[in-house]
């Protein structure tokens, strides 16, 4: 009962907080302030975010309903003049993924694989966005190398096809 009061407490006075983004850079959250989860339907954990960053991430829940958000940002990826949501986040299968979600669709990226062990780099500059062209980093540590490195990713619309394509690259 203690600890789902405690609980309780922290999502009351985290949804209390103004969190501001900033565009250059988003840190990863404290582990002492704990991870922020997924908002179900009923939850108001999110009240403070913009209509339009709560629709997006409403999208998100419903794709990966089990996920627990490290960071977050809003940010034009895609270059269509609207603001996508960046999630990093983990769930109790991977430990390592990212979404981008647009208004149109919801990028889910899953970064471990079958001989890969990698984890959140503990750098203050976990997720960082730059434009021109637009893209974000994030930062990694591989645990079997015992090697931090980071991914540039980007997304390019395919006006063919007319879809997004996800680019993903080592800058290590």
């Amino acid at each position: 009962m203690k600890i789902l009061l405690s609980l309780l407490l922290l999502i009351f006075i985290v949804g209390c907080s103004e969190q501001s983004t900033d565009v250059d850079t988003v840190s990863k959250t404290n582990k002492e302030d704990g991870l922020i989860s997924v908002p179900n339907e009923t939850n108001t954990f999110f009240s403070h975010l913009d209509n339009e960053e709560t629709k997006l991430y409403k999208e998100f829940a419903m794709t990966v309903p089990k996920a627990v958000v490290i960071s977050k940002v809003m940010f034009d990826i895609n270059n269509d003049s609207e603001k996508d949501l960046i999630i990093i986040y983990s769930t109790p299968e991977d430990k390592t993924n990212f979404a981008i979600i647009t208004r149109y669709n919801v990028n889910a990226i899953g970064l471990n694989g079958e001989d890969t062990n990698f984890q959140f780099s503990d750098a203050p500059e976990l997720l960082k966005v730059l434009e021109n062209p637009n893209r974000f980093i994030i930062k990694l540590y591989d645990k079997n190398k015992d090697f931090n490195f980071q991914l540039e990713i980007k997304m390019e619309f395919d006006k063919e096809k007319n879809e997004n394509n996800i680019i993903i690259k080592s800058l290590t």
